[in-house]
């Protein structure tokens, strides 16, 4: 594993942990003190599994937001298969079905000079901060291009945010008897084992009233993350102030997410002990 890997996983942990036990107020000042003026790149791959080590990218897409909320310019490409990876994955076929692979239209690009190809089109942007749904699992995926560290980038996960700030404060809201706050969550399914709502980027965007036609294409799941992100922040922004107490709601997420970090460790162990 390579050693900018294993800092983002502690970046990961964290991420999480720099939101925790943070106030909606403090939440917004600290986004607008640390990433106001920065350009922000929302991004997302399609691959055939899990494991970066022993999977690929099929599909990378992403669009560069400004400092206005201007749209400054948008990447997509779809990758060839690599030889025998059918082979090795076979569950991949199900995974390219769903996200529209197979597509007539598009055309097929070499795998590292895509990943290449992106890591440039970032670079043409100052002051760059990448933003992905589950940014570890993207990140880990983009790694794959060779001769290359990506140790300096700066990365958000829209996730994070969700489960730390966002839900909290849906659910505090709702509590509070806000009635968009108590409509967004009665749209959401909920665990059974934790009764917490889902966190999922389509799920959550449903519940937004988001456009979620062609969810898990990588081109349109970049649209519907911009559209998540914009709608979470303003109504962040808006219950700036009001005092609702998030906290014990974040208490359950947190000890969720070390449940599955830790769970999401013995399956990565035990993939590669199969393969």
């Amino acid at each position: 594993m390579s050693s900018w890997i294993k800092n983002f996983q502690d970046w990961n942990i964290s991420e999480a942990n720099r939101w925790h036990g943070k106030s909606i107020e403090e939440y917004v000042e600290e986004w607008n003190s640390k990433f106001a003026g920065k350009n922000l790149i929302f991004f997302d791959t399609e691959t055939t599994g899990l494991h970066h080590q022993n999977d690929q990218v099929t599909e990378i897409a992403a669009i560069a937001i400004g400092q206005d909320g201007e749209e400054l310019g948008s990447f997509r490409k779809k990758l060839e298969l690599n030889p025998g990876i059918l082979d090795r994955r076979p569950r991949a076929e199900g995974l390219l079905k769903g996200s529209g692979y197979w597509n007539d239209k598009d055309t097929y690009e070499d795998e590292q000079e895509s990943l290449e190809a992106f890591w440039e089109w970032v670079d043409s942007f100052d002051n760059a901060v990448l933003v992905a749904q589950n940014a570890v699992f993207d990140m880990r995926f983009t790694s794959r291009v060779k001769g290359r560290s990506l140790s300096n980038y700066n990365a958000v996960d829209t996730k994070d945010i969700i489960e730390i700030i966002f839900l909290p404060a849906i659910i505090a809201a709702s509590n509070a008897g806000d009635e968009w706050a108590i409509e967004v969550l009665d749209k959401l399914p909920k665990s059974g084992r934790t009764g917490l709502p889902s966190s999922s980027m389509g799920r959550i965007s449903k519940a937004l009233d988001i456009d979620t036609e062609n969810w898990h294409q990588a081109d349109a799941d970049v649209k519907m993350m911009i559209e998540m992100f914009k709608t979470i922040q303003n109504w962040l922004e808006s219950k700036s102030g009001e005092g609702l107490d998030i906290r014990p709601s974040q208490e359950k997420w947190i000890s969720r997410k070390r449940y599955f970090d830790k769970k999401r460790r013995m399956n990565r162990k035990k993939s590669r002990f199969d393969d």
